[in-house]
């Protein structure tokens, strides 16, 4: 076990020795640290602190890139549905044309039907 008390340093003791009943059983798993392990286990304290100091800016980082990539993903999706519209659009707007051309040629070879009927009849003769 390591406690906060005890700064990184392991320890056996009795499966009771948190509670009421208690042996009095406790030892060290290693020797007592060095003075080197003093001056070095804040350092690697600090280093560790950078490091997830770090990652917290990688994860903010990369929620910010998500939220990103969902609002590109959401105009994609505007940029589609509009290209779909004016498509539509365009689509009736030629089928309206195509329409008038067709009533105007049916007008044309109904007019040519008729006159040629009065030619026939010999209504246009003089």
């Amino acid at each position: 076990m390591m406690t906060e008390g005890n700064q990184g340093r392991r320890f056996y003791d009795c499966g009771r020795f948190q509670h009421f009943e208690r042996c009095n059983f406790f030892r060290w798993v290693d020797g007592e640290n060095c003075q080197s392990c003093e001056v070095v286990m804040p350092r690697i304290k600090c280093k560790l602190q950078e490091c997830e100091d770090e990652i917290t800016k990688i994860h903010l980082r990369e929620a910010e890139l998500l939220n990103e990539m969902n609002k590109i993903k959401e105009l994609n999706t505007k940029l589609e549905n509009t290209q779909r519209e004016a498509e539509a659009s365009q689509k009736q707007k030629i089928a309206k044309k195509n329409y008038y051309y067709q009533w105007i040629c049916r007008m044309c070879i109904f007019l040519i039907g008729i006159l040629c009927a009065m030619v026939l009849s010999g209504l246009l003769e003089k």
